[in-house]
């Protein structure tokens, strides 16, 4: 189960990778915070939210960027998710075989981490895939939507070679998930100016590092700790 799961991420993103032309859309963070806590703006965040829980389909990639960045100046949510509920995966996930009823616990235990962190999109993932395996096709299909959306979103920010390009994220666990969608796996990590980078392993592509914009979540680090 859990090897389909991660080829099906690394199809979905190599989609995307290809698609790149270089000409970024790095987000305007302080329209977005102005636009997404604006009760009569078009992007308030409510209505954004509410638009993405309902599997609105006609959500623009415009839209999604005010609701996945929008996110960082409407905490509503706990994207650290909960250890029990994050135990239970890690554990269904390294069986090798899944039988229905630990497929469907799989399912509620993932609706309820994504509840809490819903651009995760490892879960999203996981989600996709369990619809796909017990036949529910048009739900699979809803869900790839928003996957696909998040990591297309992501990805126009940057290309993740360098400082100055480096791909914006709102989770630093985020990171890992776009990692596993380019097809790279991790074997150290160290901050660079505001860039979280990555170090990978060799790989065909020759990719050494990539980075990723951690501006926002820093500053948000640091107004936590000037609180206490």
């Amino acid at each position: 189960m859990q090897k389909i799961l991660i080829a099906f991420l690394l199809l979905t993103g190599s989609l995307f990778a290809s698609a790149q032309t270089g000409n970024f859309n790095i987000p305007d963070y302080k329209n977005i915070e102005k636009e997404t806590t604006t009760k009569s703006s078009a992007q308030y965040y409510p209505k954004l939210l509410a638009r993405y829980y309902s599997f609105d389909t006609t959500l623009t990639q415009s839209e999604f960027q005010y609701l996945y960045y929008g996110a960082l100046y409407n905490p509503s949510h706990n994207v650290f998710g909960s250890a029990d509920l994050k135990a239970i995966r890690k554990r269904l996930l390294s069986q090798k075989q899944l039988e229905d009823k630990q497929l469907d616990t799989l399912l509620q235990v993932e609706k309820k981490i994504v509840a809490g962190d819903p651009f995760s999109m490892k879960d999203l993932n996981i989600i996709e895939n369990i619809y796909l395996r017990k036949g529910y096709k048009d739900s699979a299909s809803l869900i790839d939507f928003q996957l696909n959306s998040i990591i297309k979103t992501i990805l126009s920010t940057g290309d993740g070679k360098s400082k100055k390009s480096g791909y914006h994220i709102t989770v630093i666990s985020h990171e890992y998930d776009i990692l596993n969608v380019l097809g790279f796996k991790p074997k150290g990590q160290s901050l660079v100016g505001n860039c979280d980078v990555l170090h990978v392993e060799e790989n065909d592509k020759g990719v050494k590092d990539v980075y990723f914009d951690a501006t926002k979540i820093l500053e948000a680090e640091m107004n936590m700790f000037k609180k206490k």
